[in-house]
């Protein structure tokens, strides 16, 4: 769902239920690929795990995707692994070669990328606990639930390190780049970590509280000078146009309409929407 609301700047807010890579791709559709495109942009995907699931082959072909890149296109012998899933480290290192070898060095490249290292669960011991929360051995009294928090903010740390040295190779890149990120949701995990993080039990918060739940962080990265803005709260409808405005790239009429909507709506979700007085609210 957010692959296909960032991509195409749709929200899915009304079809809760529906994947629309499955549900709606029968034809070629508009998306940020078709605005690269039109503008000189050779346009790649890549997940570096099996690439059948979610009907991505044929989603990413009617996008308008030049190529998608599987693990089949990695060497897998001499990768690093975590979690019995590609690190993110080899990802990023498959990006930055990528980068270096297109046939020409100054045309345009979008890579549009989904990691796959901290893919859920996290119950087996199959990663170095390294990082631990102060206070929390003591709340949570099952220790396999410990565990399976623990596995996992150490994962977010190898992937923190990973990140760090994505970006210190383009830093200094000689080509204008740009690196967006953000998560589709949070992993599942015990209800005492829950309790523990948000204070009560997730059906008693209030719906700002809730909506904590299913936001995840995002940035927008550039080795040149973009206009410096945080604690930016937005769906994941609206950012590639955000993206978009970082670039000086010729922007579509749709891309102008969600810029519009956004300064009456600057969030959305199944479960309701952040008005402009920073207050949120139920679609009802």
């Amino acid at each position: 769902k957010t692959e296909y609301e960032f991509l195409t700047g749709n929200s899915v807010k009304r079809f809760p239920a529906m994947v629309p890579y499955v549900s709606y791709f029968t034809h070629s559709q508009y998306s940020l690929v078709s605005t690269l495109k039109s503008q000189g942009y050779t346009c790649y995907a890549m997940h570096p795990y099996k690439g059948s699931n979610w009907n991505r082959p044929t989603a990413y072909k009617l996008l308008g995707f030049d190529h998608f890149y599987t693990i089949d296109d990695f060497d897998t012998a001499n990768a690093t692994y975590y979690h019995s899933h590609i690190s993110d480290q080899t990802n990023y290192e498959k990006i930055i070669d990528m980068v270096n070898n297109k046939k020409n060095k100054d045309d345009p490249l979008f890579l549009f990328d989904i990691t796959m290292q901290n893919h859920g669960g996290y119950s087996a011991d199959d990663v170095d606990r390294t990082i631990t929360v102060d206070g929390l051995d003591d709340y949570m009294q099952n220790k396999d639930d410990l565990a399976v928090v623990e596995r996992y903010l150490s994962l977010v740390n190898l992937s923190d390190q990973a990140l760090e040295y994505l970006i210190d190779y383009f830093k200094d890149y000689d080509e204008p780049t740009i690196i967006c990120m953000w998560g589709d949701h949070y992993p599942s995990m015990p209800d005492d970590f829950y309790r523990y993080i948000a204070g009560d039990s997730l059906e008693n918060l209030p719906l700002e509280e809730k909506q904590k739940f299913y936001s995840t962080p995002f940035f927008i990265w550039a080795n040149y000078d973009i206009p410096e803005e945080q604690d930016v709260v937005t769906s994941t409808n609206y950012l590639s146009t955000m993206l978009l405005e970082q670039t000086g790239l010729q922007m579509t009429d749709y891309n102008y309409y969600l810029k519009n909507l956004q300064k009456d709506i600057p969030a959305l979700n199944h479960f309701g929407y952040l008005g402009t007085d920073g207050q949120y609210y139920t679609w009802e």
